[in-house]
This record gives structure tokens, C-alpha cells and sequence, in this order.
């Protein structure tokens, strides 16, 4: 006798511990037709779908401008606001925000949606932008890229 095993020829299952020593049956489990297994979903690509693309390539854009910038006139920036060799701090300081904040961002989206979170994110980015862009010396600068980064 063998147990847990499927009959092909009776569509029935065996199964183990029949004290009578023979092999009880029970009915095998039936695919209901109709029923689709691997079914796709159509998305409807309204103006919510759109908004929301570009509200992310707006996000993507944003990052990687900053990059840009930053790299391309450290050197001026270095030169006019007298940073010396605190210049390493404008850009790490940027990358050890985003480390920090970042798991605190991925539970706040949890608890209150990403849609706020990204807002939030959006608008610290811009006020830490604007504290740059007016910097009058290096700590103001210094700041104003860990608000950016946060």
C-alpha cells in the first residue's frame, strides 16, 4: 500500500492510516472551469496615472541635478566661501542625511502615504536648495545641504 498518493486511473486520493489496512478514498480536488490562474489586470492610464509618472521623473530629475551642480562648481563654491579643506562636508553631509532620515521616511510613508511623505520630501529638498542658494559662509551651506538631503 502505498500512501499520500494520487490515483490517475480513479481521480481519487489515498490516504494514510486506514486501521482496516486498506487504502480509503476520498474524492481528488477538481479544477473548476473558467477559472482563469494566471489573469492580468488592465490599468486604466488616466491623468492620475500621468501625474503621478511625472511627479516621480520630477523627483528623479531633482536628484540627479544636484549631483550635477554640486560636482561641476565645488570648486568656485570652495574659492568664494573660503571652505578650505571643509569642502568634503558639502557633499557627505548630503549623503549622511539621506541615510538617516531614510528609514524614518519608509515608516512614515507607512503610516501616513507615500503621496504625503513624497510632498514633504519634495519641499525640504526646495528649502534646503534656497538655504544654499543664499549660503553667505560655509556653515549656512553645510546646513542648508542637510535640510536638502533630508
Amino acid at each position: 500500500m502505498t500512501t499520500g498518493t494520487t490515483d490517475p486511473d480513479a481521480g481519487t486520493a489515498e490516504v494514510p492510516g486506514d486501521p482496516s489496512g486498506h487504502a480509503a478514498q476520498q474524492p481528488a480536488p477538481e479544477k473548476v472551469p473558467g477559472e482563469a490562474q494566471n489573469e492580468e489586470y488592465a490599468y486604466q492610464r488616466d491623468y492620475r496615472f500621468w501625474s503621478i509618472i511625472f511627479a516621480l521623473c520630477t523627483m528623479q530629475i531633482l536628484c540627479s541635478l544636484e549631483n550635477t551642480v554640486v560636482v561641476t562648481s565645488l570648486p568656485t563654491i570652495v574659492r568664494q566661501l573660503g571652505l578650505g579643506s571643509n569642502y568634503i562636508w558639502v557633499t557627505n553631509i548630503f549623503f549622511l542625511a539621506t541615510s538617516v532620515v531614510q528609514p524614518l521616511t519608509g515608516q512614515l510613508a507607512g503610516l501616513f502615504g507615500r503621496r504625503h511623505v513624497a510632498l514633504v520630501v519634495v519641499a525640504l529638498y526646495t528649502l534646503g536648495s534656497g538655504l544654499c542658494g543664499g549660503a553667505q559662509g560655509p556653515a549656512m551651506l553645510i546646513a542648508g545641504r542637510a535640510v536638502q538631503g533630508a
